[in-house]
């Protein structure tokens, strides 16, 4: 039968079809472990093991390829047993039966291969949306292409992936990032940052097709360099370009040993990662570019400020000098001035950390050896990490200074060298970065310089005041007294979104306040003092607002008349919204630590969310596990009223609070979340909601909800995040607080119940236990009673309802809680629909009570003397400590029972 099979599939699957047959089931199991095999022909009857044994084993073994079982036995127990075990299919050898089997393994073998890309096609997916997830969290440049190789090489399966950065010109290689799953000569590919990228061949490959490339064997391809291909063992390769709007700005190399490896498929979802990823990391370029301009413009408003302040130059040497070593890390630096008439640097007082004794003395001529070492016009920022880099006639200053490493820049003022900025000893050394910056910087720092040393003759020189006044980075502006602006730059019109200067000119400055009123104490302040330096809210032509820096001084004439105000203004909205976002965490965490109540810590956080986001709409929703309500113990709203426990299976909290994630939901994203099902509106719509988890390390406690009834732009996404680390600092709060008080009402509770067990006796025990299990459980209710008539009554002797005490009253066990508690002798408690489950008892159903605990009163010889319980209105969790509690007041109204009697 196995040849007739055999030549069957031979002259069906193609002479080239591999068919291993082996004797036993044993052998079959180590073939299948050791190769990979499109199907399995299994006999029913295979020496070792039958063919249900061996489907066991195979799945138990999970070797995941199809399985065709062959049997002499029409048994149809053992057909059903067979497929119910993982067979793909059941063949009954009756005359002729191989004729039918290639159809049967054709079948079976499209079968598993559709099953497999499905397969493949999802974990792809899934794998995509979780690059993408893993993406969205971070902006850091370096964290991002550390994430999309590690990902890629996951996906794709292979052993390693590399993302080549260029530099903005693309003409070299700026930066490499690789992930080597074999551990092979990552220092290899790292040799190629700096090359030039025209001299790999695969670059113009690449900018031909301007998408995927496979590489089916880099041995026979000339693409890569060879020592590159040996040295890692390279075969096949798959690059694909990262993109946007049609310009490389990385270029993503999967790589692996195996030939042929990549396919058309792998093609196209490479591509699409590489689309998504390339927008991120576009993204990620923008945002730490717009960080560094950001860090430059307040390092240039503070030169800017300098600027507008006449002084003597050595005045302003040490505050340059600081200024330039924060913003690029240094340890100390120092300004050196150059007179051309002598060709002498002289270094100036005072330097940044470094000692007036070894700044007066030192002084060296600038020799043509020198020229070229701190000349801008000829070499640019000269960056010395080590001390041989040092050029030789500045060896002997370097060792009087102790200098680590340097970083020199010339100072250019109107095309003329007037010094150099030393920059000195920046731990780890200094980049070209920090040349980039410094070099910024020195020209400002040449203008501050030549503007104290020239100020009269700048002050008559309109042409260089003009020059200054045009492309200065900070508004600047001239009004009158009554508000009418004089001359504005375009850095101003900019600022206030104006489209030209004229159209600025045309608007009263009062327009330009957010708080007209402001201007006048603005004025009055600035008259009296005549310099004022002061931080105001303007508003823009589009009517947004931003926070300004204003440096203003007064212009009066000879008889000292008020002609006029002039001032520079400067863009600080970032910087007030970072300080605002640290403000009201500070106080938050400081508010932590000194409030006790949760009301009033609460309250603190709505103040301080205020600082930041518009928050007249705010709760606070604490979900109970036992329960399954959520409480909402801070409510504050425009519309709505505090509600009560609710469950809220279907609202944009539960929403919130089931996922576990941060949302920001408009009316359209509310309607769609309503159409899925997701959703069911409660309350007043907002126009804009914003809610975000309570998440302690082990779990989500709660929700933390703001909500806008009129703007629907009024939380961005930033506002989210912010909101969501607020969350999350306040559930660990909030968890810290809860164990706090929890510990504290312990301390209560156990000095109340000491109190009451050893002060009254008589009817006074008995009010005064009822009164107290109440306030302790925190419901409206409680009772206690002995038991008459056999065990089907409680007489009671007293029972606290709402503040009054009453007694001498009975009710029937039967049909009530205190019935279970009583024939069990052990307490019973129901958190919540205590009402609903005992519909016989008269006082649960008037009541409508909601949670019920209770415990057995017993005798000195163990038997049941009567109940004493608490119930109230609403869902309540109890514990074994409340039931334990309920006991110790059980036994001693037991004992003063019996000595009644």
């Amino acid at each position: 039968h196995r040849m007739l099979e055999t030549r069957a599939l031979r002259e069906r699957l193609g002479s080239k079809t591999v068919i291993a047959a082996v004797a036993t089931a044993t052998e079959g199991l180590s073939a299948l472990e050791r190769e990979t095999f499109d199907i399995v022909l299994a006999d029913y009857r295979t020496p070792g093991m039958d063919g249900l044994e061996l489907l066991r084993t195979i799945r138990a073994r999970k070797l995941d390829m199809p399985v065709i079982l062959i049997t002499g036995l029409g048994n149809e127990r053992i057909a059903v047993e067979a497929l119910k075990q993982g067979a793909t299919d059941y063949v009954i050898k009756e005359a002729g039966y191989w004729e039918l089997l290639p159809s049967v393994v054709e079948r079976a073998i499209r079968a598993s291969y559709v099953k497999r890309r499905i397969e493949e096609a999802q974990r792809r997916t899934a794998a995509l949306q979780e690059l993408v997830q893993t993406m969205s969290r971070t902006l850091d440049l370096q964290e991002l292409l550390q994430i999309l190789v590690r990902k890629c090489a996951e996906v794709f399966r292979v052993e390693r992936a590399t993302v080549y950065v260029p530099d903005r010109d693309l003409e070299r290689i700026l930066d490499v990032v690789t992930y080597d799953a074999s551990l092979g000569r990552p220092d290899l590919l790292q040799s190629l940052r700096g090359k030039r990228i025209t001299e790999l061949p695969i670059r113009w490959k690449l900018q031909e097709t301007f998408g995927p490339l496979i590489i089916p064997d880099a041995t026979q391809s000339d693409l890569i360099p060879a020592e590159i291909v040996e040295s890692l063992g390279l075969r096949s390769i798959l690059a694909v370009p990262l993109c946007v709007r049609e310009r490389p700005i990385a270029a993503l190399f999967l790589s692996t040993a195996q030939p042929n490896f990549f396919t058309a498929e792998d093609a196209a979802y490479a591509q699409l990662i590489a689309e998504h990823a390339a927008v991120v990391l576009e993204n990620a370029r923008l945002y730490q570019e717009v960080r560094q301009r950001l860090f430059e413009l307040n390092g240039l408003y503070e030169i800017a400020r300098l600027f507008g302040m006449v002084r003597n130059p050595r005045e302003v040497y040490g505050e340059l000098t600081e200024l330039i070593a924060r913003l690029i890390g240094a340890t100390r630096c120092v300004i050196a001035t150059y007179d051309p008439t002598t060709r002498t640097l002289r270094a100036e007082l005072p330097g940044y950390r470094v000692e007036d004794v070894l700044a007066e003395t030192t002084s060296y001529v600038v020799s043509e050896e020198l020229q070229v070492f701190w000349d801008l016009r000829t070499r640019g920022p000269f960056i010395a990490n080590r001390l041989e880099e040092i050029p030789r006639p500045l060896q002997p200053l370097a060792s009087k200074f102790g200098v680590e490493n340097l970083l020199a820049v010339a100072m250019l003022a109107e095309g003329r060298t007037i010094g150099v900025i030393y920059a000195l000893d920046k731990p780890g050394g200094f980049t070209p970065e920090d040349a980039r910056v410094l070099g910024i910087f020195a020209n400002q720092a040449a203008q501050v310089i030549q503007s104290a040393r020239l100020y009269e003759e700048i002050a008559r020189s309109e042409e260089k005041y003009r020059n200054f006044f045009e492309n200065a980075i900070v508004g600047i502006y001239r009004s009158t007294p009554e508000g009418r602006v004089l001359m504005a730059n375009p850095t101003l019109a900019r600022l206030l979104e104006y489209p030209n200067v004229e159209a600025l000119l045309a608007v009263p400055a009062h327009e330009i306040w957010a708080h007209p009123q402001e201007r006048e104490l603005w004025r009055q302040h600035l008259e009296q003092h005549g310099t004022f330096e002061h931080e105001y809210q303007v508003r823009t032509r589009t009517g947004r607002r931003r926070w300004v820096h204003d440096v203003a001084r007064v212009i009066r004439d000879a008889e000292g008349r008020v002609l006029g105000y002039e001032g520079a203004l400067l863009d600080v909205t970032e910087l007030k919204r970072v300080e605002a976002e640290r403000e009201a965490m500070l106080e938050i965490t400081q508010g932590a630590t000194t409030i006790v109540d949760l009301d009033e810590l609460f309250s603190m956080v709505h103040q301080a969310l205020k600082r930041v986001i518009p928050v007249e709409n705010l709760f606070i929703a604490l979900y109970d596990a036992q329960t399954g309500y959520f409480h909402f113990p801070y409510f504050v709203d425009q519309y709505d009223a505090p509600p009560p426990p609710l469950r809220l299976e279907k609202t944009a909290t539960a929403y919130v609070f089931r996922i576990g994630q941060p949302q920001r939901l408009t009316r359209e994203r509310c309607r769609q979340l309503v159409e899925q099902g997701e959703l069911e509106i409660v309350g007043t719509p907002a126009a804009c909601w914003m809610g975000v988890p309570l998440r302690t390390p082990r779990e989500t406690i709660g929700v933390l909800v703001v909500q806008h009834y009129e703007d629907e732009q009024a939380y961005t996404d930033r506002d989210l995040e912010f909101l969501a680390s607020v969350g999350n600092h306040l559930a660990v709060i909030i968890e810290r607080k809860r164990a706090e008080e929890a510990e504290r009402r312990a301390r209560e509770r156990l000095a109340r119940i000491y109190d009451l067990v050893t002060r009254f006796q008589r009817q006074e025990l008995f009010d005064h236990a009822v009164r107290t299990l109440a306030q302790l459980f925190e419901v409206e209710y409680a009772l206690l009673g002995v038991a008459e008539e056999g065990g089907t009554r409680v007489r009671v002797l007293a029972f606290y309802s709402e503040g009054e005490l009453r007694n001498n009253f009975s009710y029937a066990l039967r049909g009530t809680p205190c019935e279970d508690v009583m024939s069990r002798a052990e307490w019973c408690a129901y958190p919540r629909g205590a009402w609903e489950l005992f519909p016989e008892d008269e006082i649960l159903a008037t009541l409508r009570i909601e949670s019920y605990i209770g415990a057995p009163i017993l005798g000195s010889d163990g038997a049941v003397l009567g109940i004493i319980n608490a119930f109230g209105k609403r869902p309540r969790a109890f514990t074994e400590a409340d039931a334990h509690l309920l006991h110790i007041v059980g036994q001693r109204i037991g004992s003063e029972i019996e000595r009644l009697r």
